[in-house]
């Protein structure tokens, strides 16, 4: 992903935060040398609580820690909302 893709990624983000009137607390940042660290972060504070939904740029993103229908199944048994912000290419 170039740098003007992830700043649209990132706006996006934002965006669906604003149109939902959410609290966007923290953006998480995958990066291919460390992957899936940015992850692991997000889920360590989704398991710790106080997280109510999770917002990415387009589901397939979630595939770095697996099944992207999977985990977003998972999260939302768990009681953690998965809302997918327009994709990016």
């Amino acid at each position: 992903m170039t740098e003007v893709e992830m700043a649209n990624a990132r706006q996006n983000l934002v965006d669906l935060a604003v149109s939902q009137a959410l609290d966007l607390r923290k953006i998480y940042v995958e990066r291919i040398e460390s992957a899936p660290d940015a992850f692991d972060a997000l889920l360590t504070e989704v398991t710790q609580g106080g997280v109510e939904r999770i917002l990415v740029p387009g589901l397939h993103h979630l595939a770095v820690i697996g099944d992207p229908r999977a985990i977003r199944n998972d999260l939302q048994k768990d009681g953690v909302d998965v809302l997918i912000a327009r994709h990016i290419d």
